[in-house]
């Protein structure tokens, strides 16, 4: 784990191009977190897959637990990709990597959120951009179009934003990920679950 972990808002995500984080980032921004704020953890490791964040997971979760005592706007987002397997049981392999480190087991409004696109991050941006997908099919990767990001990420933000926002609008991946931000972002916001 790097110890230059200054930001209040750390991003841990497994994707080698980065989209996740530009992404998370991005979201963050347009839910007006100051950029200065965000920091992708590690700076120089990233990118090396879900293996890799798991890894690290539990050492930034050691830190960040023990900063979020004395400041609750700190906050630690991990991103991994479904790929076949189901968001539950990515959510459940983080939360037995933390169990496997001897730490507790995450709690809601401890500032973490876990996200976590089914199949992959590139399936929510073409959803975010509009376009017909389902979360079986593998989409292609995007090298060097870092702008559709910006799209995606507003389209988001402004779903973490509708107070009116009902399960079946969205795709399954993208509702339990707009739930975990309003939970730990934007409590005020946060949708019942019988949504």
């Amino acid at each position: 784990m790097s110890n230059t972990t200054k930001g209040e808002i750390w991003i841990l995500g497994e994707d080698k191009r980065h989209q996740q984080q530009t992404f998370i980032r991005q979201v963050l921004v347009e839910l007006r977190r100051n950029r200065r704020q965000i920091q992708e953890v590690p700076e120089s490791g990233g990118g090396m897959g879900r293996a890799f964040v798991l890894k690290e997971f539990p050492g930034y979760l050691g830190v960040h637990r023990q900063r979020f005592i004395h400041a609750k706007s700190r906050r630690l987002i991990i991103a991994l990709d479904a790929d076949k397997d189901s968001v539950d049981e990515i959510r459940k392999l983080v939360n037995d990597t933390v169990k496997a480190a001897k730490m507790p087991e995450i709690q809601p409004q401890e500032g973490v959120v876990i996200m976590v696109p089914k199949r992959a991050i590139e399936t929510w941006l073409e959803y975010l951009e509009g376009k017909s997908v389902d979360e079986e099919t593998k989409y292609p990767h995007r090298t060097g179009k870092e702008g559709h990001i910006g799209q995606a990420a507003k389209a988001f933000a402004a779903l973490v934003a509708n107070p009116h926002l009902k399960r079946e609008d969205v795709s399954p991946s993208i509702f339990i990920a707009v739930e975990e931000f309003r939970k730990e972002l934007l409590p005020d916001l946060s949708v019942s679950k019988k949504s």
